[in-house]
């Protein structure tokens, strides 16, 4: 992994947009669920927030986790509440940050990353992850890119 920044979006169009502009599509991170307004859902909000500066977006349940100097940009998707126990079929979606960049990376599987320079923070959330287990119907992917 090089000094770039990874981007995440469920949003082909905006997935599309961000080709366009220089990044490129690395897969799908995880599945995750679109965005409800049913108050009897299990999921919770993934908040997306952006610092222009240095070009890092950092995504997470609790909007007072947000580091200093990041603007909410939007809800991301929903997923599974970190402090409740995992639903079937879920799996982490860790956090690394990487203290010389400012870049934060997320990955269900991190033994199978190059996450050199990047240091453990936890996880955010619990998504699906088609390559441990089945994806539920209606689950949609998290798109990973990464500007090079």
């Amino acid at each position: 992994m090089g000094s770039g920044k990874h981007f995440y979006t469920t949003g082909p169009h905006e997935a599309t947009v961000a080709i366009q502009n220089g990044r490129v599509l690395e897969g799908i991170a995880c599945y995750v669920l679109p965005v409800t307004s049913d108050p009897q859902s299990p999921v919770v909000p993934l908040l997306r927030f952006y610092k222009g500066d240095i070009d890092d977006h950092f995504y997470t349940t609790d909007q007072s986790e947000a580091p200093p100097g990041y603007t909410l940009e939007l809800i991301a998707c929903d997923v599974y509440d970190p402090n409740q126990p995992p639903p079937p079929g879920t799996f982490q979606l860790y956090r690394f940050f990487n203290s010389q960049s400012g870049e934060h990376f997320y990955t269900v599987n991190p033994d199978a990353e190059n996450l050199t320079g990047f240091q453990p923070e936890g996880f955010s959330c619990y998504v699906y992850d088609l390559n441990q287990g089945s994806v539920p119907q209606g689950a949609i992917p998290f798109y990973r890119e990464y500007a090079p």
